[in-house]
């Protein structure tokens, strides 16, 4: 079912998580989780702020990532690798050139929203895979958009803008992948260790090719 949300409050997205990331996978092939953190903003009858309510971490029930959200996360894989100076600004002039780069190593699986207004920014958090196959986990400082200094600030906003609209289309109308059946009906009484169990399955019979993913019907459905 559609996650019920108040019909008069303002809902913010602070905060959008990947689970279970792998990184051998392609993204259309990833069977990740989702965690939202969001506030609702409640007015009162005179449409004064009365409240406001937090969900700092909402983990989605049953939930696959859909392949638009992937790709939102998989476009801020070159700014992570900029910024983190695992490639060299001076090799791209323009968002256009991230081609150009070496971010193969480079992933990220969350973006939390910090400030307002002038002092609006972000943090994005991830990990670069290193030669052994261990993992570096990475965090960016706060990336203020209007006083910071990275090349490519704008076009990091509006890409984060676009990750943030899926994130809501995820979190309100629960547009999601579904792989051939679902794992479990939402409604069902899995456990997270049932539920996460038959993921791994799932994930394994694709790593050996024994399961091909086909994306059916995702928005708004259950």
């Amino acid at each position: 079912m559609k996650r019920k949300i108040n019909p008069d409050a303002k809902m913010t997205i602070t905060k959008v998580k990947l689970t279970n990331y792998d990184e051998d996978l392609q993204p259309d092939n990833q069977m990740t989780g989702l965690e939202v953190g969001y506030t609702e903003e409640l007015l009162n009858e005179e449409g004064a702020l009365d409240f406001v309510r937090e969900h700092p971490g909402t983990k989605l029930r049953n939930f696959l990532s859909h392949d638009d959200l992937i790709n939102r996360f998989e476009a801020l894989r070159p700014h992570m690798a900029l910024y983190c100076e695992y490639a060299d600004p001076a090799d791209v002039d323009e968002v256009e050139d991230f081609g150009k780069l070496d971010f193969r190593h480079v992933f990220v699986t969350q973006v939390t929203l910090t400030g307002h207004s002038e002092n609006a920014g972000l943090v994005l958090t991830g990990f670069r895979v290193l030669a052994d196959g261990s993992k570096l986990n990475l965090n960016t400082p706060n990336i203020k958009y209007e006083y910071s200094e990275y090349k490519f600030a704008h076009e990091l906003s509006e890409a984060v803008d676009e990750l943030m609209s899926e994130a809501m289309l995820a979190l309100v109308e629960r547009k999601r992948k579904i792989v051939q059946a679902e794992l479990f009906d939402e409604d069902e009484a899995a456990t997270d260790d049932e539920y996460n169990q038959a993921l791994g399955e799932l994930r394994a019979d694709v790593k050996s090719g024994k399961v091909k993913i086909t994306v059916g019907e995702s928005l708004g459905i259950g």
